[in-house]
């Protein structure tokens, strides 16, 4: 098991320890093979903790760093694929994806962690939650915006008659 806390003192931050009740709540709904499990949340006055699933194995940024092959890279993305499926599927939108939140496993299993900035999609007729504060965007994720995304939309690759791939 691995443990991750929040020291409650006096004057600490409210927003912190939202959020951090948030990423219980958003965890406790997921249960998929590529993302860490959690297993209890617990709270006092003094503390706040999450009993999470303990990945033995490497960040894929320490995997990016070393080289990774063909089939590692595809297999990996897959893994990040499925467990966004699942969290999109549930109305969970990461927020906070990057290599440092990727455990690539002993055993080969990718696995998805740190939903600390998760955030619930509501649906039509949803009420909101109430505020909880909000992270002022950094400059990457305010280039990832959908009202600033520039570029063409990309296309899957579908066989050419010789059988090399081809963008139409």
């Amino acid at each position: 098991m691995a443990v991750k806390t929040i020291r409650r003192t006096e004057g600490s931050d409210a927003v912190a320890r939202a959020r951090f009740a948030r990423e219980a709540r958003i965890l406790s709904r997921l249960e998929h093979p590529n993302i860490c499990r959690l297993y209890e949340y617990l709270h006092t006055d003094e503390l706040d903790l999450l009993v999470l699933e303990l990945v033995h194995g490497r960040p894929l940024s320490r995997a990016i760093a070393a080289g990774l092959g063909d089939a590692e890279r595809l297999e990996i993305a897959l893994g990040v694929g499925s467990a966004l499926l699942a969290a999109h599927s549930l109305s969970v939108v990461h927020r906070d994806l990057k290599p440092d939140n990727v455990m690539l496993a002993e055993d080969g299993t990718v696995k998805v962690l740190d939903f600390g900035i998760a955030r619930r999609v509501l649906e039509q007729g949803e009420a909101p939650l109430p505020a909880e504060g909000r992270q002022s965007p950094t400059p990457a994720r305010r280039a990832l915006r959908a009202d600033r995304a520039q570029g063409a939309p990309w296309r899957a690759p579908t066989s050419s008659p010789a059988g090399a791939p081809s963008m139409r």
